[in-house]
């Protein structure tokens, strides 16, 4: 079964405005996801792990302005979960 990957506390198309980070929340059945990368406007971005939470915090990485992110999920087991998500950063 591939991980679960979902955003948290926000959604595809959400305006961020004074927002400070994004987060994802990952799960697998298997316990483990093994890799997560996140491509912004088909750059790679660095985000932390807490737990089942993966963090990004805004920088310079993210300008103003219409943006694309796609994000990878790998388990140990190889089983891969990509998803696309849009958001505007103010």
């Amino acid at each position: 079964t591939p991980p679960v990957i979902a955003p948290n506390g926000w959604k595809n198309g959400t305006v961020f405005n004074g927002t400070k980070s994004l987060v994802f929340s990952g799960s697998d059945n298997s316990g483990e996801i093994s890799s997560f990368t996140v491509l912004l406007d088909g750059a790679w971005l660095l985000f932390s792990k807490r737990s089942n939470l993966f963090t990004y915090r805004f920088d310079t990485h993210c300008l103003p302005g219409p943006h694309e992110l796609v994000v990878t999920a790998t388990d140990l087991a190889g089983n891969t979960t990509v998803k696309t998500y849009n958001f505007i950063k103010k």
